[in-house]
């Protein structure tokens, strides 16, 4: 095969693989993730004698609601699985059925080590409703952009969160409108986004399922020597 010939298959091969590269290209890493990635923890504003924590999922690691302490409450102590496994068992305390336990420090192996008792929420409060959460399109191209928005009632934060292709926790600038609103964003990993809207009382959760196709066409293996 003359030179050019053999240089120019060359390149070719190397764009249409660009997409199965193990390593990200760095022009298409989106601004949203860099400039915010992670949720910003806006803790619920308990009393000097609470703590708070996560009766479901925690976004950003953050407490969302309050609990009062069990005085004399002997905190656990994690126990470790056999040395052929790192990870560290989460082992509870013995807690109450009316009450919960949370980490007033670190919690090894995402394992509450405390009892307290939630407190209740204001009379007639609820948790907040999703009405629609939708993207302009389920499908993009690496490197496009997707538009989301939302309608819901009731909440007072919004947080837009996904996964990128790295393994990532990213999320949607903001603050954003509890209510609705729409956001635009570029996401490099396919799979849910996922809206969540909380209150005092609690938090509801959307998701958009989102697929992202690579913008070279796969091409055969160049026959020939």
């Amino acid at each position: 095969m003359p030179k050019q010939l053999y240089g120019a298959a060359f390149a070719l091969m190397l764009t249409v693989l660009a997409c199965n590269a193990p390593l990200p290209d760095v022009t298409e890493t989106p601004t949203v993730t860099t400039e915010t990635p992670m949720v910003v923890c806006t803790p619920p504003p308990c009393s000097e004698d609470e703590v708070y924590y996560c009766p479901d999922e925690c976004p950003g690691g953050c407490g969302t609601e309050c609990a009062t302490p069990t005085p004399g409450q002997p905190t656990a102590s994690p126990s470790v699985v056999p040395a052929d496994t790192p990870m560290v068992m989460c082992t509870p305390p013995p807690c109450s059925e009316d009450e919960v336990y949370y980490c007033p420090d670190e919690c090894p192996g995402g394992c509450g080590t405390e009892c307290a008792t939630p407190t209740a929420a204001p009379p007639g409060a609820s948790p907040p409703t999703i009405h629609a959460f939708t993207a302009d399109r389920t499908t993009i191209v690496e490197g496009e952009q997707v538009t989301l928005s939302w309608q819901a009632t009731g909440g007072t934060e919004a947080f837009i969160q996904w996964v990128t292709r790295e393994a990532i926790l990213a999320a949607a600038p903001g603050p954003l409108n509890p209510a609705g609103g729409s956001v635009t964003i570029t996401p490099t990993g396919d799979g849910d986004i996922t809206l969540l809207v909380k209150n005092s009382a609690g938090s509801a959760e959307a998701y958009v399922q989102l697929v992202i196709t690579c913008p070279h066409p796969w091409a055969p293996a160049l026959d020939g020597p």
